[in-house]
């Protein structure tokens, strides 16, 4: 059997544990650099993300209670390949509640676990969201949830998100509170079309 060394490996505010195999043993097997490299390549999910790459006029509709009417806002989204097509970053400016706001995620696919995964963050607060979720068959709706602290409340809650491709040039996000007993209350609606040249 061979031995493995796990060391913490600090790169700028993020420590990585990386496997280092002992002198005495063996390389990897073919069978664990074949799953390395599987892991590594992009596949049909991450060629799904690169048809987002591009510059997006944007209008959203945010709802402070159900029933309530929705304000209302406009702003422009630029998404990037990065990574070599195995990440996408999304950049979001807009006015939200009469102030300027900017949001930024990075989204991805893993091959290893068979999730979508990405983080949020944006300028109304110092949080970051961890997401995770599924597909469907053709990527066309991408499911995410979140566990978050809701700053106003000082209690975690979930955050549901379900994007839609609509075609080539035309993407719907809604987004909702899931409460402790599963129940969905819409809390936003973003609107996609892509930025004729």
């Amino acid at each position: 059997m061979s031995k493995r060394v796990w060391i913490c490996v600090l790169v700028g505010c993020c420590i990585f544990a990386l496997p280092v195999f002992a002198q005495e043993s063996k390389q990897p097997s073919q069978a664990e650099m074949e799953a390395m490299m599987a892991a590594a390549t992009p596949g049909p999910h991450h060629q799904a993300m690169a048809k987002t790459v591009g510059t997006w006029e944007m209008s959203s509709k945010m709802w402070a209670a159900p029933g309530a009417p929705p304000m209302e806002s406009t702003g422009t989204a630029t998404i990037e390949g990065i990574m070599d097509g195995r990440f996408v970053m999304e950049t979001i400016k807009a006015p939200m509640m009469g102030m300027p706001w900017e949001g930024r995620g990075v989204w991805g696919y893993d091959n290893t676990s068979k999730k979508h995964m990405g983080i949020w963050f944006d300028s109304f607060g110092t949080m970051m969201m961890n997401m995770e979720g599924t597909c469907d068959g053709a990527c066309k709706v991408v499911t995410m949830k979140s566990t978050y602290m809701d700053p106003m409340t000082k209690s975690m809650k979930t955050m549901k998100s379900v994007s839609k491709t609509l075609s080539d040039d035309h993407t719907v996000n809604e987004l909702f509170d899931v409460d402790k007993d599963g129940k969905e209350t819409k809390m936003m609606e973003i609107t996609y079309k892509r930025k004729k040249a």
